[in-house]
């Protein structure tokens, strides 16, 4: 097989397994999130998305978050299929890399934010 083809299968498996773990991250920021809307005083205004913060004023805190999650789960598994289908997986190796910056920042945050408000312990 050649050297490029193998690269490009590499990168395939690569970007599918960190699809994957964008909908790892979007189950556990929805944990947390219900969380730090349970444990905190201020509820919804914890939220920093305002986007996300208005669904869950309308639908009610734990129903909007689990709206919001499911759409979010659902977008990526639509985008996942559709680079399958195009076999262009490959070229959103990088986009897909940086969304699991952003993600492990947002679970990363709540996780501190938690702890050290004693939720946790």
């Amino acid at each position: 097989m050649p050297r490029i083809r193998l690269r490009k299968l590499n990168r395939q498996r690569a970007t599918n397994n960190l699809i994957n773990l964008c909908i790892v991250y979007q189950i556990l920021d929805g944990l947390l999130t219900a969380l730090g809307t349970i444990f905190f005083i201020e509820g919804i205004d914890v939220e920093g998305n305002p986007l996300v913060k208005a669904i869950m004023e309308q639908c009610g805190a734990i129903e909007g978050l689990i709206l919001v999650k499911s759409f979010a789960i659902i977008l990526l598994l639509v985008i996942k299929y559709q680079l399958i289908v195009k076999d262009a997986l490959a070229s959103f190796f990088w986009p897909c890399i940086l969304l699991n910056i952003l993600y492990t920042y947002a679970v990363v945050t709540w996780l501190f934010v938690l702890t050290f408000n004693g939720v946790f312990f």
